[in-house]
């Protein structure tokens, strides 16, 4: 999953001022499993850290609005499942002191375009990951 996504910031990177994903590097980290890895955890925590911290990464956490339905059918985890993994994410983000912005469903797409522009005015000469 993160040489995948490496590969995609790396084939576009000088061709575009901004990268959005909805996969960040880091999040490859959520998935490590020891038995399918060939390296150890800290080394891989630390290529995978080495390769986001190029990027000037602005991260955004999407919180699952409650009153909707959660479709199941096509997806991976079940709707505890996935409320759990959430909570996974934020305490991971946290714990490696990932600077992230809460976003709800109700004003995300307005908050998130507001904060690229704002980065992009300020630093128009470089490329960008956004994560949502």
């Amino acid at each position: 999953m993160f040489a995948k996504q490496h590969r995609r910031i790396l084939r576009i990177r000088d061709e575009v001022d901004i990268v959005i994903s909805d996969s960040p590097l880091i999040m490859s980290l959520m998935y490590y499993n020891e038995e399918m890895n060939l390296v150890d955890k800290g080394v891989y925590t630390e290529l995978v850290f080495n390769a986001f911290n190029k990027y000037p990464n602005m991260n955004f956490f999407l919180n699952r609005d409650l009153n909707l339905t959660y479709q199941e059918n096509g997806r991976n985890q079940t709707r505890r499942q996935a409320l759990l993994l959430d909570e996974r994410i934020k305490c991971f983000l946290e714990a490696y002191t990932v600077k992230y912005t809460d976003l709800h469903l109700s004003n995300a797409g307005d908050i998130a375009i507001a904060t690229i522009a704002h980065r992009i005015v300020q630093q128009t000469s470089k490329s960008y990951t956004l994560s949502l």
